[in-house]
């Protein structure tokens, strides 16, 4: 069930709307089936209800529950006693007590200690995996009382073998943001000594693979070009206004973000220096960005919160002439982003600065060698994963390389 109607349409034509591995057959099997898929203006008469509604945060950095809310709506209207629902959005802590229940409540005319029933059960799947980790991750799940939980368990344990049952819907609720903050927080680590490490001239990725080899108690990720997609970027905020309610600012989590989202500045900065100096002006450089996806592996079409995005919506405003490529996004909506969608041949061709943003494994397949002829001499390639590797770059004389 859907409030977008054309989303419902291309569901019903076995369309998917997102990119995800294995979902087009899955969905092209049972729609019509045992999958009836329909817009929020139709009536529902069902036992149990799912909530996965976005969560997104404001410009403030503030959720914004107006979404989950108008669908809460539609489920307290179509309510019926003996009722199950499920909530899998991430939320603030407290939403599902203090603010879900209160509108099921008031719009049913139901009370949830006798008549309903409530369960949190987060959903943290991986994006480009969630069918398969859907079936494989352990499911938290907490319910109002007693019963929820059993019928919630009842549910899952069809989905998943592993169940783990916590003691209140708040500490489901503080899960799903602790998992999310923990990653943003050791990304944020990596990221920050990437930026110490730039001005000593030492390439950050080699450092950390010396500082893990062989040594157990070290697990340091990659560097990256900032973290982003609508998970990582958006729950640290809010963990921080849940946490800010109670009088406690979590000054960590606060400081792990800013250094994440100062990553596009730092790459800009790179642009900036490189082109002070050829002595060209930055907004005469054909720059061609590569990976608009927040990630490209596993791949997904999804750009939401996309780190590229931060660098391109900086570019735009100094420069008319930047490209973009991605081999998942559609052309239509690198368009939208006020970048020119261009093969990857034409958009090496005569470039000035060449960005990899994301890892997705097609570009391992590229003659490097060969594209990087085509580009302007010298020309600047940001190999923003290290997935080529500076040696194999440096050996190019007239390519500045550069990575996180």
């Amino acid at each position: 069930m859907d409030s977008n109607e054309e989303i419902v349409k291309k569901l019903n034509q076995g369309t998917p709307h997102i990119h995800e591995i294995g979902l087009d057959s899955l969905l092209k099997f049972h729609v019509g089936k045992n999958l009836k898929i329909q817009t929020t203006s139709s009536k529902s008469n069902s036992d149990v209800y799912i909530l996965c509604v976005q969560t997104p945060i404001d410009d403030n950095n503030e959720p914004i529950l107006e979404y989950l809310n108008s669908a809460t709506e539609y489920v307290a209207n179509n309510l019926s006693p003996n009722n199950l629902v499920i909530i899998r959005s991430t939320v603030p802590i407290g939403t599902t007590r203090n603010n879900i229940i209160p509108i099921l409540e008031n719009s049913s005319g139901l009370d949830s200690n006798s008549d309903f029933y409530v369960a949190s059960a987060p959903e943290r799947t991986l994006a480009g995996k969630a069918l398969k980790e859907i079936r494989e991750l352990p499911q938290i799940i907490a319910g109002f009382n007693s019963p929820s939980s059993q019928l919630a368990n009842g549910i899952f344990t069809k989905l998943t073998p592993s169940i783990i049952n916590v003691d209140s819907l708040e500490e489901a609720e503080l899960i799903k943001l602790m998992d999310n903050t923990f990653r943003d927080m050791i990304f944020a680590y990596s990221n920050q000594i990437a930026l110490l490490a730039d001005n000593y001239g030492i390439d950050t990725s080699k450092l950390i693979q010396a500082a893990n080899e062989g040594y157990p108690r070290n697990n340091i990720p990659k560097p990256s070009p900032g973290v982003g997609g609508i998970c990582l970027k958006k729950d640290p905020h809010i963990l921080i206004s849940s946490s800010k309610n109670t009088g406690y600012i979590p000054k960590l989590t606060e400081l792990a973000r800013h250094i994440n989202e100062s990553m596009s500045d730092h790459i800009i900065k790179k642009i900036e220096r490189f082109s002070q100096s050829q002595n060209k002006d930055v907004s005469k450089l054909k720059i061609f960005v590569v990976g608009f996806a927040f990630k490209g592996n596993p791949e997904t079409s999804d750009t939401r919160q996309s780190s590229t995005l931060d660098v391109t919506n900086k570019l735009s405003k100094i420069s008319n002439n930047v490209f973009g490529y991605d081999p998942v996004v559609t052309e239509t909506q690198i368009n939208s982003f006020n970048v020119k969608s261009i093969s990857i041949e034409e958009g090496f061709k005569n470039a000035d600065c060449v960005l990899i943003m994301n890892n997705h494994d097609s570009y391992s397949k590229w003659d490097v060698y060969s594209l990087l002829s085509k580009t302007n001499q010298p020309c600047m390639f940001f190999d923003g994963w290290s997935l080529f590797g500076r040696k194999m770059i440096e050996k190019i004389e007239y390519v500045d390389y550069q990575t996180i």
